[in-house]
């Protein structure tokens, strides 16, 4: 008799095997963009594994073929969001632009971010998410995180130091006020509502910058 250990490693081997194989990539990919639409309608703790399978059209064993558990998929449904919204911001932050337009363009581009990849970046901004995932998943978001402010941080930096943002407010104070503000206006997207998130990101930035510029 296989023991519950034994069991667990026979699995993981299977999945690895499988993750190579394209019919297995689709249906994982369907049952995470399930999962994410229902994390975000219905919240974390609300959505069960028996939630996802049947809006995956399966039953909840086979999903436990793909996920160990519901933090696995909390977890995966966060992840390439976070990494593919984090390079595009990177690369802004690391080009050559004057600090004015870096800022302009990773406020413009992170609007888009949400839009492409929503509900996944909603359910990250969730209350519940942190008490949803595996510890070592929270602490590689948490670096992330901090990853990020530093790059906003640098390009506003970048600005003050150069005179072209005239203000007497600090890094941290405007390092707040733009993140703040894109978070609030991205808790509120809805990509159904006809609000283009390229516009919606420009008037954002025309908000936050303009009073920055030194006349």
């Amino acid at each position: 008799m296989t023991n519950s250990t034994g069991d667990t490693t026979v699995i993981a081997e299977r999945r690895a095997r499988a993750e190579k194989n394209d019919d297995y990539r689709n249906r994982r990919a369907v049952m995470l963009e399930q999962a994410a639409l229902l994390f975000h309608t219905n919240g974390i703790s609300e959505t069960s594994v028996s939630d996802i399978a049947a809006a995956a059209g399966l039953d909840r064993a086979t999903v436990y073929y793909y996920f160990p558990n519901k933090e696995a998929i909390v977890a995966e449904v966060v992840r390439d969001a976070v990494i593919q919204s984090s390079s595009a911001i990177a690369a802004i932050a690391n080009s050559d632009l004057a600090p004015a337009d870096k800022l302009r363009q990773m406020i413009v581009t992170s609007m888009q971010l949400f839009d492409r990849h929503y509900p996944h970046l909603l359910v990250f901004l969730r209350e519940d998410m942190a008490r949803s995932v595996p510890e070592s998943f929270l602490q590689w978001l948490m670096q992330n995180q901090q990853d990020s402010a530093t790059l906003w941080r640098g390009v506003i930096a970048e600005g003050l130091d150069s005179g072209v943002f005239d203000t007497s407010l600090g890094v941290d104070t405007l390092l707040s006020a733009v993140l703040g503000a894109l978070l609030w206006v991205a808790r509120r997207y809805q990509p159904d509502a006809g609000v283009d998130p390229e516009e919606t990101g420009t008037g954002v930035a025309r908000l936050l910058i303009n009073g920055l510029l030194s006349r």
